[in-house]
This record gives C-alpha cells, structure tokens and sequence, in this order.
C-alpha cells in the first residue's frame, strides 16, 4: 500500500510538471553513480547553462550564480549545495573547493576524477572533460568557462575580478579544462560548480528508484491491458465465427444426438438467430428417447 501511494504520488508530479511548462519546473534529481556502496563519498560536477561576466572579486557572487543554475536540484530527497570552481584575490580553487578523497562525477555517472587533491582535480589530467550541463546535455564548446584559476587551482596568473580572469575549455581533460587562456572580465561565460560532498545511503542502495518503479507498473499496466484486449477481440471474433473462443475446446457432443450445427445457428419462428441453448437441449433429449 504505502509502495502504490508513492508510485501515485510521483505520477501526479510528473503530470503537474508536465502541465506546468516540463521537467524544469519540478528540478532535477541526481542519482548515484553506478559502482558505488552505501557509505561512498563522492561529488557532481557540471558546466552551468547560462553565462555570466567575471567582474565580482567576492567568490561567493559564483557560489550563489551557480546555486540559482542548479534550480534545485537533489539527491536523495535533499537539495544540493554547490560551489563555483574558480579562485579570486582572496580564495584559491584549491582551497574553496576543498581537498578530500570524495570521486567526482557528471551528473549522468561519469567518472571525472578520483579526489579533488593535487592527485586529482589539481593533477593535469582528468579521466574525462567536464562538458555536461546539470541536465546531462553536452554544453555549446564554444563558450569557454570562467575559472580565474591555474591548473594547480591558485588564482595566480589571472583570478576572478581581474581586467584578464583565466578561462578554462570544456572539451579538454588536461590542464587546459582549468586554464585555457584569458579573457576580458566583461565578457559571458559559464562557470564550473562542483557539489559539496554527498553520501551514499543504505535506502538509495537497497531500493529501486521512483522513477524506475513507476516505469516498471506503467508498462506492466500497459502490457496486461493489451492482453486482455487482445484476447476478447479473438473471443469476439470467434463467436462471430459460429465456434468456442479461440483456445477453447467446445463439450463433448452426446451419444445419439441429433446433430446440431450450433446452438447460436438455430432461427425462431421468426427467422431471427438466437443462441438458445434449450434448443440444442430439446434435440438431445428427443434423440435420447428414440434411440
């Protein structure tokens, strides 16, 4: 009971999102990365869809631009914090991101890096490009991202704020995805945000998704409806034939009846086909005292 009010539960918001403009408007919900147990540390990463320039020298103007991007994201029933990856005169990435051996993950479950250390992150090498949006979609390539950090994750060389902030490309892995070149501030660019660190629980675990679940009932729904539609439209066919349902094995015919083509065949005084099987009755009974 409490598993079916859920599943209604989940479909209602589905259709109100839907109703309401599209899967925006109910946010999104991150899920954990395959290969991951119950304890696991780890964190998301993404390259947020709209831009923005670079003039502010206070690190926590990019923490809120990208808290507005992710529009509310969750994991697990709660809503995710985010901070901007980029350094300023006064924080380096390195430092705002924080240090710890948390793996970090796209929003669709790719791995990116093993930790955000200077094994990592920091390293100059990344197993894959930070190139999704919170959504999954691959961002325009073109748009380089505001970082104003090096790929040691300090500001030196060009922090946030500055006439030139360092610029960092999506479409690399190696130290360029941090600092690619320079721009001038009062251009717009995406950001980087990374999650501050999540936990895998035992529920998300052990239980299938919502989502996973009302697809499954939708489509068992959906597959037992057809049968069942499938089998009357045979047995309506067949009746219409004059013969038992399709499957069906009709009675056995009695010893010395008066054979009867079908008890449906047999016309009234009118003329009018009626399936009357007091008929078919009479005949046998008949047959059964002239035997």
């Amino acid at each position: 009971m409490r598993l079916t009010s859920r599943l209604y539960s989940i479909a209602a918001v589905l259709w109100l999102g839907s109703a309401l403009g599209g899967w925006a408007e109910a946010g999104i919900i991150l899920q954990t990365p395959t290969g991951l147990h119950a304890g696991d540390s780890f964190r998301f990463v993404f390259v947020t869809d709209g831009i923005r320039d670079a003039i502010a020298t206070n690190i926590s103007d990019y923490d809120d631009f990208v808290n507005v991007q992710a529009g509310g994201a969750t994991y697990e029933g709660a809503v995710v914090n985010w901070i901007a990856i980029g350094s300023t005169d006064s924080a380096d990435a390195i430092d705002h991101v924080g240090q710890a051996a948390a793996a970090v993950y796209l929003p669709d479950g790719t791995p990116v890096t093993s930790n955000t250390t200077a094994t990592g992150l920091w390293s100059g090498a990344l197993a894959h490009a930070i190139n999704l949006d919170l959504a999954g979609n691959p961002v325009d390539p073109l748009f380089f991202v505001w970082t104003g950090t090096n790929p040691t994750g300090t500001g030196f060389g060009g922090p946030l704020g500055s006439a030139r902030p360092q610029t960092g490309s999506t479409t690399d892995t190696l130290g360029a995805w941090i600092s690619s070149g320079s721009s001038p501030s009062g251009d717009l660019r995406h950001v980087y945000a990374i999650s501050s660190i999540l936990t895998v629980s035992q529920t998300s675990i052990a239980e299938p998704s919502i989502l996973t679940l009302l697809g499954t009932a939708l489509s068992v729904a959906f597959a037992t409806a057809t049968g069942l539609r499938s089998r009357r439209q045979r047995s309506a066919r067949s009746t219409r034939e004059g013969g038992a349902p399709a499957g069906a094995a009709g009675p056995a015919e009695p010893v010395g009846a008066v054979p009867v083509a079908s008890a449906a065949s047999i016309p009234d005084s009118r003329g009018t086909v009626r399936n009357n099987r007091s008929v078919a009755m009479f005949f046998d009974a008949r047959s059964s005292l002239t035997a």
